[in-house]
């Protein structure tokens, strides 16, 4: 979506409680599955070329060593040093190089490797030079949950190891340490040292990457719009929360700016500004993510969840689902999990001494 700013944010600075309890709250709304699809080994000049994403899917790039510069639509070149991770919502083709000038890149060619990707291709050739460590996944989200994640997070996530000014390119082995920092650690031993089940425990690892980036998101400076606003605006986060707690409630526009102490103009104005949307629309999505929760958790008839997220009829019921996720409750019902059998990684590994 154009126009949709980018988040760059030093993922030391910690958040509030209140803010935890909103974060969590939405993120029970719907299943997230995390892949680690690659671990890339890279010695320059090297290029990650990837197309766009498909529907529901969020790419990720995790350095663990070395550096990289990411480039893609409306996101100036931004330098990757250890221990930054790059989420991608849109989901947008982009490259990721070790270097913003350089060479003309090509795929193939004299004194080149290459190794094709699943969704895109990893292209690298012979040159010394600091050799950079890095995990590529996605996270793939439920149908009914994806277009309220998506329209609450920006185009690019960018969350830094450092505080601005204090990156360097090194290891990061020095840099204070943090739930994300080991949680990446993890994934990197167990991405080094496979071992029985390494395959499953690599995508519960990824799939916890997404929440733990999205906690240190949540105190940046300079909230940008969507989800980490909300959670970083005390009187828009109370009403948030209230609302994705019980998304069955009948809410007006009357009880909402009571419980944010705003005027209905005021409201409507914070809201949109914070979140991208209305509060009636937020209101909306958060029913349908729920909706969509208890038609696979759940064993009760389309009326009864319908009932349960709001709706004062069927009809009204079918009618708001179909549209924010273009399938019925019976079709949703019916349709099987998006979530994949665990698989090992794919190792994308460099030596320029074996490359011929």
């Amino acid at each position: 979506m154009p126009g949709r700013p980018t988040i760059m944010l030093d993922r030391f600075n910690l958040p509030k409680p209140m803010d935890l309890d909103l974060l969590d709250s939405l993120l029970s709304l719907g299943a997230i599955d995390g892949r680690l699809d690659d671990r890339c080994d890279l010695l320059p000049p090297w290029t990650i070329e990837q197309g766009r994403s498909a529907q529901r899917e969020m790419p990720y790039h995790a350095v663990m060593s070395g550096s990289a510069v990411a480039q893609a639509p409306g996101l100036e070149p931004t330098t990757l040093h250890a221990g930054d991770v790059l989420l991608l919502p849109s989901g947008d083709p982009h490259r990721i190089v070790d270097r913003e000038e350089g060479p003309e890149r090509t795929e193939g060619g004299a004194h080149s490797n290459t190794r094709r990707r699943a969704a895109g291709t990893v292209t690298v050739r012979e040159t010394p030079g600091e050799a950079t460590v890095m995990l590529c996944g996605r996270f793939v989200f439920g149908y009914a949950a994806w277009r309220l994640y998506r329209s609450l997070l920006p185009n690019y996530v960018i969350v830094r190891a450092r505080p601005a000014g204090e990156q360097n390119g090194h290891d990061g082995a020095d840099a204070a340490p943090s739930r994300l920092n080991r949680l990446l650690g993890l994934m990197k031993e167990e991405s080094d040292r496979p071992e029985p089940g390494y395959a499953a425990v690599l995508r519960h690892l990824s799939a916890a990457l997404f929440g733990l980036a999205l906690r240190a998101a949540v105190d940046a400076e300079q909230a940008p719009v969507g989800m980490i606003a909300l959670a970083a605006h005390p009187r828009l986060r109370e009403l948030a929360m209230r609302i994705v707690r019980a998304p069955g409630q009948a809410w007006t526009i009357e009880d909402m700016g009571e419980i944010a102490n705003m005027s209905r103009s005021s409201l409507i104005r914070s809201f949109g500004a914070a979140a991208g949307m209305t509060p009636a629309e937020f209101v909306t999505r958060v029913r349908i993510a729920e909706a969509g929760r208890l038609l696979k958790e759940t064993e009760q008839s389309v009326a009864a969840i319908g009932e349960a997220v709001g709706y004062a009829s069927d009809a009204a019921f079918q009618r708001a689902f179909k549209r924010e996720t273009d399938m019925t409750p019976a079709a949703w019902r019916a349709a099987p999990s998006p979530l994949e059998p665990a698989r090992a990684p794919r190792f994308v590994e460099i030596d320029g001494a074996k490359a011929h």
